[in-house]
């Protein structure tokens, strides 16, 4: 079977509602990594705060390990960069849509003679994206 048959297959065998997210995680990766491209990270950083004061806090049956997961994946086939700070940006438009608590975790790590960032997010006591090596960074802001 070619791989595109083999997409096709599980593309129909995924329920409507991961049909509509995974498109909807593909158009914020997207819109995520034009503003990473396109802006100095202070005007993203700036966005974010000004959209984060203006979200409404509510309490939301969003199944947040299904987004994880999804987001893992689909980012993988972008044809894109879908690093850590595209799938973070991605997955708090996504939440603060929702009107979900989530908090960006910006951090840095000095390796040899060189310094290397990651981005995460957390959504309550779940770590959304972002999880692997996490640790090993220090948090210089959060959003």
């Amino acid at each position: 079977m070619t791989k595109l048959k083999s997409y096709f297959f599980k593309w129909n065998a995924l329920k409507n509602s991961d049909k509509k997210l995974l498109l909807e995680i593909l158009l914020f990766l997207g819109w995520s990594r034009l503003l990473i491209v396109l802006f100095h990270f202070r005007k993203v950083a700036a966005y974010l705060e000004k959209k984060e004061k203006k979200s409404v806090k509510r309490k939301n049956d969003f199944d947040l390990m299904n987004l994880s997961q999804l987001m893992i994946k689909v980012s993988r086939y972008t044809f894109w960069k879908s690093n850590c700070l595209t799938q973070a940006l991605a997955a708090k438009f996504m939440l603060n849509r929702r009107g979900i608590e989530s908090i960006v975790y910006f951090g840095v790590l000095r390796e040899e003679d060189a310094f290397k960032a990651h981005a995460w997010i957390k959504s309550g006591e779940l770590i959304v994206t972002g999880e692997k090596g996490m640790e090993r960074f220090n948090v210089i802001k959060t959003f």
